[in-house]
């Protein structure tokens, strides 16, 4: 029996430079309003639960800080797993359109709240929509682009993805002394960009006869089995990168709060920019550090640079100034890197009928991590009277499993060869990348 609906049938499929055009426009616009979205929380944070709390103290408003934060890390993962297993059966731009709308709605919805329950809710169907949509939108895009291509193409969602959090700390900068929910309320701007996608966007890949018998709960079986050496491998550099973006550097703007005092929008707004400024570097550029240095080299630079700028950040530091800014850039350049090295690994290391599902599985199941890292940051936090610094270099050594697992990552397969083979016989790349 055929269990999956046709997707598309009825529309004609677009030009290929028309198509790729308007995959790689949509993917972009919808990595920069993920990454606005997700980031704007970050920039806010202690501003919007001081007030919430009723508190200016550190100590009290960290830990309930952190609450929201790995709600919000459960929602992405959870959000990503689900949506990514309905993209395998139902398509990538119906999840697409349904997830950006989700969390564009649920972003406005944080300026109402009245308690920080509330905005956990709502930071928690953020979480959903963005990871629905940004698993979704990288696996579209890859399926568009071939070999040297689709590198290119995932790099540019990368950086947007990096533009997104550099702009959330332009918009708390314009709107930041006006007072967070203002901020907040930037957030409902992505719902325009699902308009775009239902309407300009088909399915890359049309299902094949052979796909379409597939049980939903078939893609999970092969990750689970087939493919769990590479899923696994995938998962513990997914969750170092995850823990060490949320869970340690998340700390920062509060942490400017601390060291400044007062709202100190400027303060939080530059070194933020800063930041990300560093991250788009890190995207446009670092996928060229791979043929110099091999695959394993690259990750393991990536999570050595991380450590290294992140522990010379919190532990060096102790005013704001010219240094806390230099190294915030060079924090965000090498916590940027082994993103965007999984979003181009996944559409090579799995075939395009579990695609959805791999990305969902193999890389943000590790948000769950950033979430119990989060509350234990928030922890040491508490009981260390407001030590940021403290609790942001502890978290910090996650980097070492990180390096540690990068030389177990595999080296580029034969993945210019398996791409004719994946569009000729689907099933082959079950196969092909098995062991």
């Amino acid at each position: 029996m055929n269990v999956l609906p046709k997707l598309n049938s009825n529309r004609p499929r677009p030009a290929k430079s028309a198509g790729r055009f308007s995959a790689l426009m949509s993917s972009c616009l919808g990595g920069f309003f993920d990454g606005f979205d997700a980031s704007i929380y970050v920039l806010v944070l202690f501003p919007a639960l001081a007030e919430l709390l009723h508190t200016q103290s550190h100590a009290v408003v960290g830990p309930y800080g952190a609450m929201v934060l790995a709600v919000f890390m459960i929602g992405w993962a959870l959000g990503a797993i689900i949506f990514g297993a309905m993209s395998d059966q139902f398509g990538r731009v119906r999840i697409m359109t349904f997830t950006i709308l989700l969390y564009a709605v649920s972003s406005g919805l944080c300026a109402l709240s009245q308690t920080w329950q509330e905005m956990a809710i709502c930071r928690f169907l953020v979480g959903i929509g963005i990871g629905g949509e940004m698993g979704a939108g990288a696996i579209f895009l890859s399926e568009y682009f071939d070999g040297g291509g689709r590198y290119r193409a995932l790099s540019f969602m990368n950086a947007s993805i990096c533009a997104g959090y550099m702009f959330s700390a332009v918009a708390n900068f314009v709107l930041g002394n006006w007072g967070w929910r203002y901020v907040f309320l930037c957030g409902l701007a992505p719902a325009l960009l699902a308009i775009y996608v239902r309407l300009r966007l088909v399915d890359s890949e049309p299902k094949l006869g052979e796909l379409e018998k597939q049980s939903p709960l078939e893609p999970v079986r092969l990750i689970m089995s087939v493919h769990l050496k590479k899923t696994l491998l995938i998962l513990a550099i997914a969750s170092t990168a995850i823990v060490n973006w949320w869970a340690v550097l998340s700390w920062v703007p509060a942490w400017i709060n601390q060291l400044v005092g007062g709202l100190a929008v400027t303060e939080r707004s530059v070194v933020s920019f800063t930041m990300y400024l560093g991250s788009i570097t890190a995207a446009l550029t670092a996928l060229r550090f791979v043929p110099l240095l091999g695959r394993k080299r690259a990750f393991a630079l990536a999570f050595a640079g991380s450590l290294l700028f992140d522990l010379l950040l919190f532990l060096c530091v102790k005013q704001y100034g010219p240094l806390l800014i230099t190294l915030s850039y060079f924090a965000g350049f090498f916590a940027a890197i082994p993103f965007l090295y999984m979003y181009t690994i996944v559409p090579e290391l799995f075939p395009a009928r579990i695609r959805g599902t791999a990305f969902g599985i193999s890389i943000q199941t590790g948000r769950t991590f950033a979430a119990i890292a989060a509350i234990v940051g928030g922890q040491i936090i508490a009981v260390c009277h407001g030590l940021y610094p403290l609790a942001g270099s502890c978290i910090a050594l996650v980097n070492l499993i990180g390096f540690s697992v990068a030389w177990l990552i595999p080296e580029h397969e034969n993945y210019l060869t398996l791409e004719s083979s994946w569009k000729a016989d689907p099933l082959a790349n079950d196969k092909s990348l098995a062991s």
